[in-house]
């Protein structure tokens, strides 16, 4: 249930374990090529969050909901660190959330 002031949790899993992900978040859908993958967020209000991955592959942040949210949907990403995969990054696909009144 998302109610301001509420939060709601975004989650990885099948990443590389023990290791560190790059949480984004922006207003609008991107298309942002990279050798390791596609940032799929982009801005204007764009921002970047780091959190660990543990050693089951798995990842989470809390994202809280606030007023400016309601009624407009935020587009989030994992970018995980993985050495085994081109570049030493891997991109997750995206979540749009729209935030209903």
């Amino acid at each position: 249930d998302l109610t301001v002031g509420g939060t709601f949790l975004a989650e990885v899993d099948g990443a590389h374990p023990s290791s560190f992900s790059f949480f984004l978040a922006g207003d609008n859908e991107g298309n942002n090529v990279q050798p390791w993958g596609t940032i799929l967020v982009a801005g204007p209000n764009f921002t970047r969050t780091t959190t660990s991955i543990n050693g089951a592959g798995h990842g989470e942040i809390s994202i809280p909901v606030e007023p400016a949210l309601i009624g407009n949907s935020r587009f989030f990403q994992f970018i995980t660190r993985d050495p085994g995969f081109g570049g030493n990054l891997q991109a997750s696909d995206a979540l749009k959330v729209l935030f209903c009144p």
